[in-house]
């Protein structure tokens, strides 16, 4: 038994228009409806994303479009944080920083194309940060 599939259309259309009052009164809907805050995102705000990245590959999309798109999820992120945050999620590191540390703090190994084992090695802050971290050649 997956994950039940929501209506979220309309809110994919304004998330990708970047129509940010459209946008959160579609997650508003979605949520009365029940749609659960982690399907909202992985079903709804995900794909609009990713279909705004492809239309600024494609150069439909310019930086203009990409910023509208990113505050209509940002406010619907808004109202997702505490419902997020009530069923026990933790936030994600919010700097590049942070999240090289979670993933050098989580993951055995991690492949980095610009560094190898013998620039690593050179370099003792690196080593002592994360010593959980292998450096892989590419």
């Amino acid at each position: 038994m997956g994950t039940p599939v929501h209506d979220l259309s309309t809110l994919r259309k304004v998330v990708i228009e970047g129509d940010t009052p459209a946008s959160v009164a579609a997650a508003h809907n979605a949520l009365d409806d029940g749609v659960q805050p982690l399907d909202l995102i992985s079903q709804g705000i995900g794909p609009a994303m990713a279909e705004v990245g492809k239309l600024f590959e494609e150069g439909e999309y310019f930086v203009p479009e990409l910023l509208m798109a990113a505050r209509a999820m940002k406010e619907i992120f808004q109202i997702l944080r505490p419902l997020l945050a009530q069923t026990g999620a933790k936030p994600m590191p919010t700097s590049c920083w942070e999240r090289f540390k979670a993933i050098c703090m989580t993951s055995e190994r991690i492949s980095l194309p610009r560094y190898s084992r013998t620039a690593a090695s050179r370099s003792p802050i690196l080593v002592s940060m994360f010593p959980r971290m292998i450096l892989l050649q590419p």
